[in-house]
């Protein structure tokens, strides 16, 4: 290993500085990081809320979801802080190159890592719960294998230099690998990487919706909803896509990598929790509608679902319909206003239905939940 070299310095800085633009990114790195930081956290809000609501036990992708939530918001608190100190001025503004500070950003840089393989891990956690044969076995490997690459990603900032510390204090003695141009490689291997999983774990619930019983319109509408992490997966080839700028050592273009590496995770959560709202609110709209749910009593207060003998939910509800009996009549049928004394009647019916799951059924996590149809 060759000793570490001092980060470059972009060329041709005009000796008069009126000439070179003293505009920071850290007005906008904060204005983007927390907008969309406020916009994950109400969509993951909602979803627990839509949970709780609709009485379903919390899941392994729910916690590991705010799990990435609580590294998330570390991750951009830490970025705030940053920038507070002059992260994402130009050189000739402001060099960023103090211990202190290189270790912020390494810290920062780590966390928004995790954050981001936890809010994929916490998708891929969904898909098994209803996925089975060559399907699971792919998730898995997805999820093992995506996990695995961007812990190296994370590492590779700790593991460069002997001893750990001149990782950020270069001018201590010891030795130290070209860090930067590692971290640029092994960058764009895992920002590509995850990127193909986002888009792969997108249309893997295609397959699944596509056998089943539902109406054309409510595949779609269910398909949508499952396929958010598309979203998810442009953000991450656009971080990608910015990894070089990293070469230029100018804070200003490194900030504005860390506003994609920051929106990445946080569409990610928003993505992970829509298929639970959709549910929510079609519930509320069936509520509004005139429709009415009845849920069963529980003698446990803490319990969200009737379990039955083999441990699986049993979700019972009442629909009650009233025909109208001047419209579709149909010789013989129920609907006959008239009988055969010419009197006249009216006929309510009252539909019981015993739902054992709502699409499917999995020994691992109960219902299908996200993949309700329309009802």
């Amino acid at each position: 290993m060759s000793p570490l070299p001092p980060p470059p310095i972009p060329p041709k800085i005009p000796a008069d500085l009126t000439l070179v633009s003293h505009q920071g990114a850290g007005p906008q790195v904060n204005a983007v990081v927390w907008t969309l930081f406020m916009f994950c956290t109400l969509f993951l809000g909602l979803r627990l809320y839509a949970k709780r609501v609709e009485r379903r036990g919390f899941w392994w992708d729910d916690y590991i979801l705010c799990a990435s939530w609580v590294v998330h918001l570390v991750a951009s608190t830490l970025l705030g802080v940053m920038v507070s100190r002059g992260y994402g001025n130009h050189p000739w503004d402001k060099i960023w190159s103090s211990p202190e500070e290189i270790l912020y950003m390494w810290v920062r840089n780590t966390l928004a890592m995790t954050a981001a393989a936890w809010s994929k891990t916490a998708f891929a956690v969904t898909l098994l719960r209803f996925s089975e044969g060559w399907m699971k076995w792919l998730v898995w490997f997805i999820l093992v294998s995506m996990n695995a690459i961007i812990a190296l990603n994370a590492t590779m900032n700790w593991v460069g230099c002997t001893p750990i510390e001149k990782s950020w204090i270069p001018s201590l003695p010891g030795e130290c690998a070209d860090i930067l141009s590692y971290i640029i490689t092994i960058g764009n291997l895992g920002g590509g990487y995850s990127s193909a999983c986002d888009f792969v774990l997108a249309f893997l619930p295609w397959v699944i919706i596509w056998k089943l019983q539902m109406r054309l319109q409510e595949k779609i509408g269910v398909g949508v909803a499952m396929s958010m992490g598309i979203a998810a997966g442009i953000m991450a080839a656009i971080k990608t896509a910015h990894l070089t700028n990293l070469a230029t050592g100018d804070s200003y273009d490194a900030a504005m990598l860390n506003i994609w590496d920051s929106a990445e995770v946080s569409v990610t959560i928003m993505a992970a929790s829509i298929p639970t709202m959709r549910v929510f609110f079609r519930d509320i709209a069936i509520s509004s509608s005139g429709r009415r749910k009845y849920y069963p009593q529980n003698d446990q207060k803490d319990s969200s679902n009737n379990q039955n003998s083999n441990g699986k939910s049993q979700n019972h509800s009442v629909v009650i319909k009233s025909r109208n009996p001047l419209q579709n009549l149909e010789v013989g049928s129920d609907d006959s206003i008239l009988s055969s004394q010419n009197k006249i009647y009216r006929t309510d019916e009252v539909e019981v239905k015993h739902m054992h799951g709502d699409v499917t059924d999995t020994e691992e996590g109960g219902n299908a939940f996200e993949m309700q149809p329309v009802k």
